[in-house]
């Protein structure tokens, strides 16, 4: 069963959105004063986040009809029903 909260292209704006900020602490936080060893694995990290969000190609799914979902939960329900009768007997 997949679960869908979210779309995935807003998941991926998100996530471009988190790496720009873990990318940006060390300025808001002055650690970029106290050395590279400080400031460089968020900028690393902010960076890879955003360049994976970048990277992946989001789901093309054209969105169901609402006949399509009818038959579909018919299917569903039809399967349940049919699995229901085989345990009684």
């Amino acid at each position: 069963m997949k679960l869908q909260f979210i779309p995935t292209r807003v998941h991926l704006a998100l996530d471009v959105a988190g790496g720009a900020a873990l990318a940006v602490v060390p300025l808001l936080t002055g650690a970029r004063k106290q050395g590279k060893r400080h400031w460089v694995p968020y900028l690393a990290l902010g960076a890879l986040e955003i360049g994976a969000a970048l990277l992946t190609k989001p789901e093309t799914t054209t969105p169901k009809t609402r006949v399509e979902k009818l038959v579909e939960t018919a299917q569903r329900a039809k399967d349940t029903a049919a699995k229901g009768v085989a345990k009684v007997r």
